[in-house]
């Protein structure tokens, strides 16, 4: 079964639901002919019922700190998700993430989640000398804003171009 978003689901699939909606198919009929999985089909299915699903696989931007907090609200009234996915105009999952996050981590947990900024010159600068200087990632990390992930990802980029000038030169 093709999972949405994996790279052997194109884009086509999105209007062809659209398609077999429109002909009155349901969401477990549709999800069985594209061979897709049931819970996204009828995610699908909901936000063409609300009018805001589309062809297109680019989605709103992130919910803002007041949306996350009016969604925890609406989830602690025991509003159902695919309403609240509706009123955001965003999909089930991203409400589920953001109860997770809330659950999880408590009022610090809703903050909206949004893709990590991209690092200066200085910060990779910064991330290389503090490594050379055998620092851990978790503190680099620390001191230059970012995740050790981050910081492994720039030191691993950093060896592998001396590597390559050291084979050239």
């Amino acid at each position: 079964m093709t999972k949405p978003g994996h790279p052997r689901c194109p884009d086509h699939f999105r209007s062809e639901a659209i398609e077999l909606f429109e002909q009155g198919l349901g969401y477990k009929a549709t999800a069985a002919k594209l061979n897709l999985h049931v819970s996204t089909v009828r995610d699908w299915k909901r936000m063409w019922k609300a009018g805001v699903f589309t062809e297109s696989t680019k989605y709103r931007k992130p919910l803002t700190q007041q949306e996350v907090g009016l969604l925890i609200f609406l989830k602690e009234q025991k509003f159902p998700d695919a309403k609240i996915a509706e009123m955001f105009e965003c999909s089930t999952s991203l409400v589920q993430k953001h109860w997770r996050q809330y659950r999880k981590e408590g009022a610090a947990g809703t903050k909206p989640i949004r893709k990590r900024k991209r690092l200066s010159e200085e910060a990779i600068r910064l991330i290389i000398a503090m490594r050379k200087r055998g620092e851990h990632p978790t503190v680099v990390a620390e001191a230059v804003g970012c995740t050790p992930a981050n910081v492994n990802y720039h030191w691993k980029r950093y060896l592998a171009e001396e590597a390559e000038k050291k084979k050239k030169g």
